[in-house]
């Protein structure tokens, strides 16, 4: 591992696509090595310990558990 920069994919139990939109299917369902991939839209860092540090999202919010919080508000209370 070399701490590279990406964006973040699921694999797993991963729909078939957005419902008819094979525009958007195409840009965000994959197959890579033959596994079936979803690429989030989320910017993210693989450490070399192995774990995996995020470092941005596309759609300018972030999912944390079980709360969504958009950058600019005040999430200092949050984290």
């Amino acid at each position: 591992m070399t701490d590279a920069a990406g964006w973040l994919a699921k694999t797993g139990a991963v729909p078939i696509g957005y419902y008819k939109d094979e525009e958007k299917t195409g840009r965000l369902f994959k197959t890579v090595d033959g596994t079936r991939v979803v690429v989030t839209d989320d910017r993210a860092r693989a450490e070399r310990e192995g774990s995996v540090t995020l470092i941005g999202s596309g759609n300018r919010a972030f999912d944390v558990v079980y709360l969504r919080e958009q950058p600019g508000h005040d999430n200092e209370n949050v984290f």
